[in-house]
């Protein structure tokens, strides 16, 4: 059957001050755009994680089980007969996110990453800043799929405090060692922090950080 329908919000995602002459109109959300990167030899692939749209399984935020599926996603695609054996990773926002939870559990064929605007812990930053609960978006709102959501406002009524639930989605940065060129703005609520902190924090030692 058909994948749920995407509830129309906007007539089309805002371009954030891009003139559209600079968009192909291939572009995923704070992804990259196909028309800019191939044309350098780059092959794009946007995957749907677990749950999501066609993809089988429940709809995780972030953590282990999603690096793991990441970890195999790239290892798959280096062993494509058009790629040449290295992956790297892009975007922002929740693109950012994965990145850093991905590279911290070393895919072998990931080559380099490129976070803009990604948190580091979701508890700190984001749901249960200095402890003190945060309105959680609904996941329905940005998540479409068969089967079930994590339901993360149900989560933190039920462990107001840190535990392992929290931690298995704060990012081990330290584990990060691939070439990593960060963007970061002071003006981001929920970004600014952990963008910084990975910044600081990653093993690499090729790192750039544009503010």
């Amino acid at each position: 059957g058909e994948a749920p329908k995407m509830p129309v919000t906007h007539k089309s995602p805002p371009r954030m001050g891009i003139p559209k002459s600079a968009l192909s109109g291939l572009q995923a959300w704070e992804s990259l755009d196909p028309a800019e990167w191939v044309q350098y030899g780059y092959a794009i692939v946007c995957c749907d994680p677990r749950g999501c749209y066609m993809s089988q399984g429940d709809v995780r935020y972030f953590g282990k089980l999603d690096a793991e599926d990441i970890y195999d996603t790239i290892e798959a695609l280096a062993v494509m007969p058009w790629c040449n054996g290295k992956v790297a990773m892009g975007g922002s926002s929740w693109y950012a996110m994965t990145q850093w939870c991905a590279a911290s559990y070393a895919p072998p064929h990931l080559a380099a990453i490129s976070p803009w605007e990604g948190e580091g812990d979701l508890y700190r930053d984001e749901y249960m800043r200095g402890g003190i609960p945060m309105a959680a978006m609904p996941a329905t709102g940005r998540t479409f799929g068969f089967g079930s959501i994590e339901d993360i406002s149900k989560m933190m009524d039920k462990y107001p405090l840190y535990n392992d639930y929290w931690a298995d989605k704060s990012w081990n940065f330290e584990a990060i060692t691939v070439p990593a060129y960060i963007v970061a703005s002071l003006g981001s609520q929920m970004h600014c922090r952990g963008a910084f902190d990975g910044y600081r924090r990653i093993a690499s030692q090729d790192k750039w950080l544009r503010v």
